[in-house]
């Protein structure tokens, strides 16, 4: 027992001794209407405006896979009416984990993935957002929307691949969200509709004020 309570204990250690990556560079062009709606392609306008049924049928398939502790246990992350005025974060290093919800027959309904960095960048006028490490990175925009949320457009790099292309580069892997303030210093992005499952949900702490 004592040597795997060392071993516990060098493990944390090595964990917060992590450093997140430099601050990534954005390839995509910066944005040419203020207006997301002008943007996004029709079907992810749709994507976004069904977020509240994903809610909906995301929760549901968790709670009736007897979730629901685990759903209360995530507290505001997970709670689909959480969001906060003042969406917009600080530039920065962050932490963050994602949470897979409603995925399809033969997975689980909920899924927690371990810890990574993400990173919001300032490009001009804007703000970017970048996921920098784990099995898939991911970069793109976050545009104003109501004091309450920014929408996210960006894309998927493909494996091997060094940088993400922009949004509307390549069709299969452009990628659509909502960001918003769910707590203090506590953020999180709304992916709909992908990977077979309702919701991707990725919680964002900065590195300060680390995710437990």
């Amino acid at each position: 027992m004592t040597r795997r309570l060392c071993a516990l204990a060098v493990a944390a250690l090595l964990s917060a001794c992590q450093l997140p990556p430099p601050a990534p560079s954005i390839v995509a062009d910066r944005p040419s209407a203020d207006s997301w709606r002008a943007v996004a392609r029709t079907a992810d306008v749709e994507r976004i405006d069904a977020i509240a049924a994903d809610w909906e049928a995301g929760l549901a398939a968790a709670r009736q896979a007897g979730l629901n502790g685990r759903l209360s246990a995530a507290g505001a992350a997970l709670a689909p009416d959480s969001a906060l005025p003042r969406a917009s974060p600080p530039p920065g290093s962050y932490q963050c984990r994602l949470t897979r919800l409603g995925a399809g027959p033969g997975r689980r309904a909920l899924i927690r993935y371990p810890v990574y960095f993400c990173h919001i960048g300032v490009e001009g006028a804007w703000l970017s957002f970048a996921k920098q490490t784990g099995a898939e990175r991911f970069d793109g925009y976050l545009f104003p929307d109501t004091d309450a949320r920014l929408v996210f457009l960006g894309a998927a790099a493909a494996p091997g691949e060094g940088m993400a292309p922009g949004y509307g580069t390549n069709e299969a892997r452009n990628l659509v969200g909502v960001f918003e303030r769910v707590a203090p210093m506590r953020y999180r992005l709304v992916i709909p509709s992908r990977a077979g499952a309702r919701l991707d949900v990725i919680e964002l702490a900065p590195i300060t004020a680390p995710l437990e």
